[in-house]
């Protein structure tokens, strides 16, 4: 029923060819063809989010027999969603960049970087992209930490590349706690699981997570010039976040790991930095921290009072109850909600009280945002197509035919549950999505196989983790902010062999821990 009036109900086909396998290889041709456009291919990623965007409209009339009106008002949603608020968030980020920029903050923050850390990129990486990134990311995600780390890394000597690839690596372990834990509380309602169990397993897989992170980050901004105490100080940083996000996930509060954790960590490593290298960290150079202690602190206050301002819900027509899933036996919601105080507008308030506090000029700060507009408008293209297409994956079915045979693995199960999280957000850019997507798939087929479904739930949180660093609305993101266009297909090609080995290699250790330990104590 969709306003009192009733509405013929879609039922989403989770084998439209009658055979699993072959229903499999036609709903994996979105991805295959959106990943060779962009790493064989090097088409532009507007260009490459278009082509597959086509392939898939192609595949749901075509092979999954969903209605015109079903394919239409998937895609236009996804598109709607990826403008407002996902592109109105990176919009004002960097427009923040430019204002922080143009007043001398982040000369500033440079500044005093290099005159309070030993002289060394691999512990400004850590200390920007790994641990204050994950901070920003506790409070609100988006992919504003990632469009922060990758100007600051900037500002600070980094290739528009490299800065860009560091970023997109630090953010992941508190992605799934960012905005207050928005993804694992999803997580936890699709699947119908407790929060806490679930990261418990979790949080075991993240604190691995951690330490490697952390060594890659230092690897890939030094290289193997980088001093051995540098290695030694993130090893530091990844355990005393992976630990803390387990201390506070099993005696305070899952929804804070994102926040109280990187805060320890902070506080920890920068104690450790202090007598290991006997450096002085000086207390001053809040101008150039300001910019981003102001923003954190507005989204952090939204966040915490669940400020609404001139809401408005907007059920779309056709999908909302308007499709079927047989597995879940429920219906699909769809939900469009608009509200001017979102993250995007927080940022931009942020931008004008910087550019008020140092005195810049109205028409300076209008010039300003008119060229972050212009510079924003292929990445904007981009991430709207990327989300449609995910939109059109997920409400059409092709997405959960994709979890639904990588289900099917039996007693290894738990090694490709990963995968099917890597899956969810690779397509969508959201940890939430895909929790949502397959949070109730991985808790079925678990209990069908004996196995606890909060590892098999908690795996798909780890896999979407890694999933979101090759993501295409990530990579538009981190390349719009550094000011590159169509280098989406070079970023890929760099990271997606690491993405996909470390999803591997934490779902193998996860698995053997499980069967020969972990079972009996959880």
């Amino acid at each position: 029923m969709f306003n009192g009036v009733y509405m013929d109900i879609w039922i989403q086909p989770i084998d439209p060819l009658g055979n699993l396998l072959l229903s499999f290889l036609f709903s994996l041709m979105p991805i295959l063809i959106l990943v060779l456009s962009l790493c064989l291919f090097r088409r532009p990623g507007w260009r490459a989010a278009l082509t597959s965007s086509i392939a898939c409209f192609a595949i749901s009339l075509i092979v999954y027999r969903a209605p015109i009106h079903i394919v239409l008002s998937s895609y236009l949603y996804g598109l709607a969603f990826g403008l407002w608020p996902i592109s109105w968030i990176v919009l004002n980020a960097i427009f923040l960049y430019g204002v922080s920029e143009r007043c001398g903050c982040v000369e500033e923050l440079s500044r005093w970087l290099k005159n309070s850390l030993p002289n060394d990129r691999g512990l400004y990486a850590l200390f920007i992209s790994f641990l204050f990134g994950s901070l920003v990311e506790g409070v609100d995600g988006y992919g504003f930490p990632i469009a922060m780390s990758s100007t600051l890394l900037m500002s600070l000597g980094f290739k528009p590349i490299e800065a860009v690839c560091v970023s997109l690596i630090a953010n992941t372990v508190t992605v799934p706690f960012a905005s207050l834990g928005v993804p694992i509380e999803t997580l936890s309602k699709a699947s119908g699981l407790d929060i806490r169990e679930i990261c418990l397993y979790l949080s075991l897989q993240l604190a691995f997570m951690s330490v490697v992170t952390a060594l890659f980050i230092v690897y890939m901004s030094s290289g193997r010039e980088t001093k051995r105490d540098v290695y030694k100080t993130s090893i530091m940083a990844g355990a005393t976040l992976g630990v803390s996000i387990y201390l506070v996930s099993a005696y305070l509060d899952p929804r804070l790991s994102g926040i109280l954790a990187p805060l320890a960590s902070i506080l920890l490593t920068i104690g450790y930095v202090k007598v290991k290298f006997g450096v002085r960290i000086k207390s001053v150079g809040l101008k150039g921290w300001l910019p981003w202690i102001i923003v954190s602190v507005l989204m952090g206050a939204a966040s915490f009072r669940e400020i609404r301002l001139l809401s408005v819900k907007i059920y779309i027509p056709y999908l909302h109850e308007g499709v079927l899933i047989p597995l879940y036996k429920s219906a699909s919601s769809a939900i469009y909600e608009v509200q001017l105080l979102t993250h995007g507008t927080l940022v931009l308030i942020s931008a004008l009280i910087v550019a008020y506090i140092y005195g810049l000029e109205p028409p300076t700060i209008l010039r300003l945002y008119l060229n972050t507009w212009r510079k924003m408008k292929y990445a904007t293209l981009t991430i709207a197509e990327i989300l449609g297409l995910a939109f059109l994956m997920n409400y059409t079915g092709l997405s959960l035919t994709l979890g639904y045979l990588l289900s099917y693995a039996g007693p290894l199960l738990p090694v490709i549950s990963g995968f099917i999280g890597w899956i969810g957000t690779f397509v969508s850019g959201s940890e939430t999505g895909s929790n949502a997507l397959f949070g109730n798939l991985q808790r079925i087929v678990a209990e069908m196989t004996s196995l606890s479904p909060h590892l098999t739930t908690s795996l798909n949180a780890s896999g979407g983790v890694l999933g979101k660093i090759v993501s295409l609305q990530s990579i538009s993101i981190g390349l719009s902010a550094v000011g590159l266009k169509g280098e989406e297909g070079t970023i890929m090609r760099r990271l997606i062999g690491y993405s996909l080995a470390l999803t591997l290699i934490v779902g193998l250790i996860t698995y053997l821990i499980y069967i020969n330990y972990l079972h009996l104590i959880l």
